[in-house]
This record gives structure tokens, C-alpha cells and sequence, in this order.
């Protein structure tokens, strides 16, 4: 069995377009604000996630979301 996942089921991933985590909660992109003396901003700290895609298909999508 394949890991894969159609890319148009991946509707999930366009919540990016209209909403961003912030603090535990999703808010609206113009509440989505970073201190100006937040660490990762003034010293380039960073997390930083992919997702790879094959054949059109996202790759090990399900297992990532639940973790």
C-alpha cells in the first residue's frame, strides 16, 4: 500500500490562504503579528516543515497531520 494523497484532497493546506495558528489558535492573517523583539525574528530562529509531493500526490500527509 502507497502513502500518497491526491493533491486536490489536500484542501486543509489552502487554510493558510484565509487563517494562521497563532498561540495555540487559528486567527485571521492581519492578527497573525510577531514582536518586533521576538527572538526567532531578531536572530533568525526558525522551524521550518515540507511536504513532498509524488506524481501529483502528497506524501505521507495522514501520518504527519496526526502526529
Amino acid at each position: 500500500m502507497h502513502n500518497l494523497m491526491p493533491a486536490e484532497e489536500v484542501s486543509e493546506a489552502k487554510l493558510a490562504d484565509k487563517a494562521c495558528w497563532k498561540n495555540g489558535e487559528l486567527v485571521e492573517p492581519e492578527q497573525a503579528t510577531v514582536s518586533v523583539f521576538d527572538h526567532g525574528l531578531l536572530y533568525g530562529d526558525g522551524v521550518f516543515e515540507g511536504l513532498r509531493f509524488y506524481n501529483n500526490r502528497c506524501f505521507g500527509l495522514v501520518e504527519h497531520l496526526k502526529r
